[in-house]
């Protein structure tokens, strides 16, 4: 049988046996210790994790943009030895997984490149980064570049070789500078000059037809605005103009005429073509030039020369119709002339035999004044008549020396006029019309004595030359104006308020009839000489 005590002590169905311990204080605090450190040490790795996944992204960007790129790349230590090279690069030097960590220097990298020892070492030894157009042994072209390779303490282990193929924008250059040469070739070979100008206006390139007709140098004119070449000939507002239009607009100009004054070769008129290029370089504008001086000088005269003949014609035609009235009223004029100067003698006549008195003196003046008058108009219709008509001279053998004095004796002149004769004796038998010397003689004479209104002296010579016979009459005077000196012989010109035009050019006309001619010679302030010349005949 259990004992009593046993019976006692067990624990009955359904009930379970409660153990009560003491707390340990020791023990609880390494319980919160350790598992504060998992928390840490869970932390630390998920933060690993973390990380490792970064850089796992970063190595694999990195092997992708090292891997991508068109450029090839070489990574060097310090020792010039190969760290890491992309595929670009192991396609362009040839290299393979091998060369890394040998020297750079030890593999035929197919470039040539001078001195590519020192070149590294001027990188690493002095922090200077270095580029350089290099070709390969086929000839394409390269851009080398090397950096110095930094850490993130920014000291510098080894260097960063980088390899840009331009072989394309080598052989566009190359395309274009021969372009280029053989247009400037082509300028150069043409006679016309020519000027290529940049956006900025300045003088890009000109031909050697420019240099020599402007007469300035290429240091004087590359690379200087247009308008500061010589001595600022080109600044024209209208050439300004012009070229701002074709910047903007891109239009053409052609036959633009301009005028400026140049040094060395003066005043020059010139027409421009303006237009602008095609260029990688930015805008460029041609400016051919022409020379129009001589050919507009001559277009000018043919239009003066046109207006001129345009001129003289309508001037014929209004001579035509004078001297058609003139041959009309002449007689008309005449008759009634001659009755008034018949009348004037017989009045004069009358008037001899009246005793002297102030009203007889007044009249005697008056009767001079009607005679002179009247002298005056007969002059005119014969001048008239002279210019318009057909002239036949009657020539005869004259002497002139009798036919001079005898017209000096027969004219009054004021008292403050004097006139000198000086023909010599050897003037006889020359064959002339008399009436027209008369007439030339007296013309010449009354203009003479009216271009000496305050007085001087009139001198008449008469000599051979070449065996022609010459009549000069010579006055004192002030001297015939250069402005007028073109006209003088025209018919209707006169520069006197008393007179209508046509004295010196009946008397030119009545000479050249006579097979002769009538010239002058004057100077401003020392008189006129007027030459008649007659021929031997």
């Amino acid at each position: 049988m259990p004992r009593k005590e046993d019976v006692k002590g067990k624990p009955e169905a359904g009930q379970e046996k409660k153990v009560v311990s003491k707390p340990n204080p020791k023990s609880e605090n390494a319980k919160e210790e350790l598992q504060s450190s998992n928390e840490e040490f869970n932390n630390l790795i998920e933060e690993l994790a973390n990380r490792n996944r970064e850089l796992t992204r970063m190595h694999d960007d990195l092997n992708n943009l090292f891997g991508n790129i068109d450029m090839a790349v070489i990574v060097l230590d310090s020792n010039l030895k190969i760290r890491l090279f992309n595929p670009t690069a192991e396609k362009i030097f040839k290299l393979i997984p091998t060369d890394v960590d040998r020297p750079i220097t030890d593999i035929r990298l197919k470039l040539t490149i001078p001195d590519f020892e020192g070149a590294l070492r001027e990188v690493l030894e002095n922090f200077l980064p270095m580029q350089q157009e290099v070709q390969d042994e086929k000839g394409r072209w390269y851009e080398i570049r090397i950096r110095p390779y930094l850490t993130a303490e920014k000291k510098i282990d080894g260097a960063v070789l980088t390899l840009f193929d331009i072989d394309e924008v080598i052989q566009s250059k190359q395309t274009i500078e021969k372009a280029r040469n053989f247009a400037e070739n082509v300028l150069e070979t043409m006679n016309k000059p020519l000027v290529v100008l940049d956006a900025d206006l300045q003088v890009v390139m000109a031909n050697r037809a420019f240099y020599q007709m402007f007469k300035v140098k290429p240091a004087q004119a590359l690379k200087k605005p247009i308008f500061e070449v010589g001595d600022r000939q080109w600044d024209i507002p209208e050439f300004r103009q012009v070229l701002k239009t074709i910047l903007s607009t891109n239009k053409t100009t052609d036959r633009l005429i301009i005028r400026s004054d140049f040094p060395e070769i003066g005043k020059t008129i010139l027409s421009l073509n303006l237009r602008q290029l095609p260029s990688i370089e930015g805008q460029e504008i041609l400016v051919t030039a022409e020379d129009i001086t001589e050919s507009k000088q001559l277009e000018e005269k043919q239009y003066l020369h046109r207006m001129d003949l345009e001129k003289k014609l309508e001037d014929a035609e209004r001579l035509a119709i004078v001297g058609q009235t003139a041959g009309m009223v002449g007689h008309d004029i005449r008759n009634p002339l001659q009755a008034i100067v018949s009348a004037t003698y017989l009045a004069k006549e009358d008037l001899a035999s009246v005793p002297q008195s102030e009203i007889k003196k007044s009249l005697v003046e008056s009767m001079k004044e009607i005679e002179d008058q009247a002298d005056y108009i007969s002059k005119i219709v014969a001048d008239l008549q002279d210019f318009s008509r057909p002239l036949k001279p009657s020539k005869e053998e004259t002497d002139l020396r009798q036919a001079i004095d005898t017209l000096l004796l027969s004219m009054e002149t004021e008292e403050n006029i004097q006139v000198i004769a000086e023909i010599p004796d050897n003037m006889q038998n020359v064959k002339v019309d008399p009436a027209y010397l008369r007439r030339i003689l007296t013309n010449l004479l009354i203009n003479a004595e009216q271009a000496m209104p305050n007085g001087g002296k009139i001198t008449v010579t008469a000599y051979k030359q070449k065996g022609d016979f010459l009549i000069t009459v010579e006055d004192t005077g002030e001297g015939i104006p250069e402005d007028v000196k073109p006209n003088l012989f025209t018919p209707l010109f006169t520069t006197k308020s008393k007179g209508q035009g046509f004295g010196l050019a009946v008397s030119k006309r009545l000479a050249k009839a006579m097979g002769g001619d009538l010239t002058f010679e004057s100077e401003k302030g020392n008189g006129s000489k007027f030459t008649l010349k007659l021929p031997n005949c």
